[in-house]
C-alpha cells in the first residue's frame, strides 16, 4: 500500500472554511485521515493492470440495439393459474392497482 499523505489539516481546513464549516482539531484529524485513506485506494487502484481488456463501451449511441419481440405460447392451465393472481378481471382483461396515479377509478 502506498500511503502518502496528499492531504494536509490545512487543506482539510481550507475546503472547511470555504464549505463553512466549523471543525474542532479532532474532526480536521480524523478527515485528514480518512481523505487521505480514499485517495490512497485511488491511487491503488489505478496501478491495476487493463491493458489485454476489451473497452466496454456501453454509451454508444450510434445505433440502438432491440431484441425482435417473440410471442410463447402457454396452455390453458398455466393460463388460468395467471388469471387466479388477480381477482378483478374485465373480460379477458386482468384489473391491476392504480401504481402511477390520477387514473380513472
Amino acid at each position: 500500500m502506498i500511503k502518502e499523505n496528499l492531504i494536509s489539516e490545512n487543506d482539510v481546513e481550507h475546503v472547511a472554511e470555504l464549505a463553512r464549516l466549523a471543525l474542532s482539531e479532532d474532526e480536521k484529524k480524523k478527515f485528514t485521515g480518512e481523505l487521505n485513506s480514499i485517495l490512497d485506494y485511488v491511487k491503488e487502484i489505478e496501478e491495476v493492470k487493463i491493458d489485454n481488456y476489451q473497452k466496454f463501451d456501453h454509451y454508444n449511441l450510434e445505433k440502438n440495439n432491440f431484441r425482435e419481440d417473440k410471442l410463447s405460447d402457454i396452455d390453458e392451465e398455466e393460463k388460468e393459474d395467471i388469471k387466479k393472481l388477480f381477482p378483478q378481471r374485465e373480460g379477458n382483461s386482468l384489473k391491476v392497482k392504480e401504481t402511477l396515479g390520477g387514473g380513472s377509478q
